[in-house]
């Protein structure tokens, strides 16, 4: 059971998608979140945080790039 359904998606690839994806979501969240509040402290917050995050996307897009390189598994 593990090596049919568990271990193909522990792998480099499966988990730099996953913290791509979440980067992702966090990004678009604070970014739609700027527009929403009208206090200027949390625009700048909020900000920042999707600064930080589109960073991370970034980095993030590269792992997904380097793990698919280096695993390269067949379908």
């Amino acid at each position: 059971m593990w090596s049919a359904y568990v271990a193909p998606w522990w792998g480099a690839y499966p988990l730099s998608v996953g913290v791509f994806v979440g980067c992702i979501f966090v990004f678009l969240a604070n970014v739609y979140l700027i527009d929403e509040t009208d206090d200027p402290v949390l625009k700048i917050r909020f900000t920042r945080h999707a600064a930080g995050f589109n960073g991370g996307v970034i980095l993030s897009g590269g792992l997904v790039f380097a793990a698919s390189t280096f695993e390269r598994k067949s379908l």
